[in-house]
């Protein structure tokens, strides 16, 4: 099976939310195969040079897409460790007491 196609099938088979976050390798693929696809006389050409700058935009937004997305994913990751911890610390503060109370029970008898 080839890349695109694994990819595609990858996509819908992952998270809603994440599928408008992947590569849109079809659309950049396009363009690499239209300016590789020029005849060599026709590199320095108006429309090869529109080609290049469109595949370097369409590149370059697909890497702010994925900067954000992953930075948006750290975030919640972090706030979710924040609140795990916070509740561990709530857990073991509340439990402590009573452990030690039990420890000392014990060790009088």
């Amino acid at each position: 099976m080839k890349f695109g196609k694994r990819l595609k099938q990858q996509v819908q088979e992952t998270l809603p939310d994440w599928r408008d976050k992947y590569l849109s390798y079809k659309e950049l693929k396009k363009l690499v195969r239209l300016i590789s696809s020029a005849p060599p006389f026709s590199y320095g050409s108006v429309e090869h040079g529109m080609a290049e700058a469109e595949f370097v935009r369409l590149l370059n937004s697909e890497i702010d897409k994925f900067n954000t997305f992953f930075m948006e994913q750290e975030e919640d990751y972090i706030i979710r460790q924040e609140v795990i911890f916070l509740f561990l610390s709530c857990i073991s503060s509340s439990l402590l007491p009573a452990r030690l109370s039990e420890l000392r029970w014990r060790a009088s008898c």
